[in-house]
């Protein structure tokens, strides 16, 4: 709820946005490509180890037609548990997660720095190796991404700008061992989330340049 609650805040915030660059033609009169590196991914009960990803642009100077791009996210969640009852036993689950969303932005001019806010959408994928007291499996479940994102740029030279990014991703919770027979119920009932949610920020930092 919160994730969404956050998505929904920067959607708002990216209406705003937008009308204000419609009234004062903000559109940039150029055409440049961005590249931006994810350097983290935030979100509650979750470790993201492996971390890659980012996003990437494309910006256009035809006014009011947004421009367009996407973003990708990838990392490993690992988690272990050990129980003792009804009987000893032992959970070892990496799930590796994968984001990917199109999206759709606009600049917003100030006199020193540029801004860029927009929102998109796509798809989570989680797989799952679940190792239950030696015996593993390969699980998957899938769902849709919603993202709202923010990017501040500083210009240098006219033609580069550095960038500095926070992309809020909502998504469901997934059923990281969707489709097994085994019995995990003393696993899950106290020490890992067998439906779980991978909303949080991304943190990206990159280079646009303008022709």
């Amino acid at each position: 709820m919160a994730g969404l609650n956050r998505t929904a805040s920067l959607t708002t915030a990216v209406l705003v946005l937008t009308a204000v660059a419609w009234s004062g033609s903000v559109n940039a009169q150029f055409i440049g490509m961005s590249a931006d590196v994810a350097i983290a991914y935030s979100a509650t009960n979750v470790t993201a180890k492996s971390l890659s990803g980012g996003s990437i642009g494309i910006t256009h100077p035809i006014p009011l037609i947004p421009n367009i791009g996407g973003s990708a996210l990838a990392f490993t969640d690992t988690e272990t548990s050990s129980v003792t009852s009804p009987s000893s036993s032992k959970l070892n689950l990496v799930t590796k997660v994968k984001l990917q969303t199109i999206n759709f932005f606009y600049h917003i001019p100030f006199p020193v720095v540029t801004m860029a806010v927009g929102v998109g959408f796509g798809t989570i994928k989680t797989s799952a190796n679940a190792d239950l007291d030696s015996s593993t499996e390969d699980l998957s479940d899938k769902g849709n991404v919603t993202e709202g994102f923010i990017h501040i740029g500083l210009p240098f030279y006219h033609m580069l700008e550095f960038h500095l990014g926070y992309h809020v991703l909502s998504t469901p919770k997934l059923d990281r061992l969707k489709g097994s027979s085994r019995d995990y119920s003393s696993h899950t009932a106290s020490n890992v989330e067998q439906k779980k949610s991978y909303s949080g920020g991304m943190t990206t930092v990159g280079l646009q340049i303008a022709f």
